[in-house]
């Protein structure tokens, strides 16, 4: 298993690599919202502890962006970018506020369900088909796949009380000057 920053897991399952998360807890009576689907609404702390996503109403669906991450910075202290989105005009973008979840929409009857999103690792630059439903008061299933739901995997992720701190940005490392030449 592969820990991915933004995503939590990603997980490689007969040579695919399938993105994987959860979310966190909603009010019962929030799950029962016939919008958007409150109960979702909030910030949730990834399975493997290495990021936050913000869920929120966008339209008639629900999204998803980072707000935090466990190391956000690059080697030279610049935020992290988006560096393996397949449209080149978008590997400039920091990761730290990239929207990664998107199009959940509430999922027939069933409160607290929803399905139809795509989330997008940018560990890979890769898209994929997502389904997300509320277990108990402060979890999130939350279900990757490509293709067929039936060869993807599930992950949970957990609400967050408030948004962690960003870590101290690490000081810039600068190549040492060229030796100057004697007369």
């Amino acid at each position: 298993m592969k820990r991915s920053p933004s995503l939590g897991v990603v997980v490689v399952l007969g040579g695919l690599i399938i993105a994987v998360a959860g979310a966190g807890p909603a009010v019962a009576a929030d799950a029962a919202d016939a919008g958007a689907g409150t109960g979702a609404l909030g910030i949730w702390t990834t399975s493997g502890g290495e990021s936050q996503i913000q869920i929120a109403p966008c339209g008639p669906a629900l999204c998803g962006r980072i707000v935090w991450l466990k190391d956000p910075y690059e080697k030279d202290g610049t935020l992290s970018r988006d560096t393996k989105n397949p449209v080149a005009a978008k590997r400039r973008r920091t990761v730290l506020g990239l929207t990664i979840l998107t199009g959940m929409r509430p999922y027939g009857a069933k409160p607290g369900e929803w399905r139809g999103g795509r989330i997008y690792d940018p560990q890979s630059g890769k898209t994929y088909h997502a389904d997300m439903w509320l277990k108990g008061a402060d979890k999130l299933r939350f279900h990757g796949y490509i293709g067929v739901p039936l060869f993807g995997e599930t992950t949970t992720w957990t609400r967050a009380a408030k948004t962690n701190p960003l870590p101290p940005r690490p000081a810039k490392r600068h190549a040492a000057p060229a030796p100057r030449k004697q007369p």
